[in-house]
Parts: C-alpha cells; structure tokens; sequence
C-alpha cells in the first residue's frame, strides 16, 4: 500500500515483506516495513512531474500489513496489521518513524482510508 501525505511531501509505502509467506520460504520475513521517502527534485527540493524519491526513514511492522493513512498535519501514520489484529501509530520526527499505541481491533483491519489524497 502507498499514501502521500496530505501536502504530498512525503509517500508512505507499507510492504508485506514476506510475512505471509510460510516460514520454510526463503521470502519468509516475519514483520512488513514501513518506508517514508520524501518526494521532490534535486535542483528545487519540490513536488513536480519527474520529481525524485528519497528514503527517509524505515521501520519494522507487523505481519500481513494492509493500509497505510497519513494525519491531516502529516506527522503521524496509522498502519494497519492483519496478523496482530492492530492498528498502530507511528510518529515522523526528522529521519524517524517512532512507533507509538498500539490499537486493538476486533477482526484484521483491511482498509483504511482518508479524504484527502
């Protein structure tokens, strides 16, 4: 799943990683990551067409993660995880994604959304 956040500064992307697979596999992992990459160009540090991507901050997830949504402000994230039944939040400050409540769900949470993009 991928998200920008609502100024479109930044795009979440939540992976899998490998959680659902069996853990015989080789692509076996047993937690998603949660990137965050700045989007803007070199030369003017904005948002464009062609713009360029740059990874900011990285963190270790839950199993079989869905959806990713951003706060209005943009600084905090909410992610969803399937196999733990949750949803947690993550804080952004500067170069780190700092996990925070962890919110129980009655069944695995699958699609959260936001109204803006």
């Amino acid at each position: 799943m991928v998200k920008f956040s609502p100024d479109g500064r930044y795009l979440a992307v939540n992976c899998i990683n490998g959680s659902v697979k069996a853990q015989s596999s080789p692509f076996y992992h047993a937690q998603g990551v949660l990137t965050l990459y700045a989007v803007g160009s070199p030369a003017h540090g904005e948002a464009r067409p062609g713009a360029m991507l740059r990874k900011v901050a990285e963190a270790r997830d839950g199993g079989w993660t869905q959806g990713v949504a951003f706060s209005r402000d943009g600084r905090l994230l909410l992610v969803q995880n399937m196999r733990e039944h949750e949803v947690v939040a993550y804080r952004f400050q500067g170069n780190r994604l700092i996990p925070g409540v962890h919110l129980a769900v009655p069944g695995g949470p699958a699609a959260i959304a936001t109204p803006w993009p």
